[in-house]
């Protein structure tokens, strides 16, 4: 793996609920064995400034799990990320 002169953010040991997460430049996003991403459920949770607008008519069509705009050196190593709460 690539080491960058940035920042490792590590995720470990249990279940995580996120909405929108911000990639920035030089960040490293590490997600343990014992731990697991998961993006949350609720629309709401979600940020609506990610510059998308792909579905003119369904506007929370543009929201997000990871968004980056114009940044460099970035990377997902790790284990779990999950697409929606689990056990629903």
């Amino acid at each position: 793996m690539q080491r960058y002169a940035g920042v490792r953010i590590v995720i470990q040991k249990g279940l995580f609920l996120t909405g929108t997460l911000y990639m920035k430049s030089n960040v490293e996003l590490h997600i343990d064995v014992t731990a697991a991403l998961i993006g949350s459920s609720d629309m709401n949770d979600y940020s609506k400034d990610t510059r998308k607008q792909l579905y003119r008519y369904e506007a929370h069509m543009d929201r997000c799990l990871i968004y980056s705009y114009g940044a460099e050196n970035i990377a997902f190593t790790g284990s779990t990320f999950a697409s929606k709460s689990a056990g629903r």
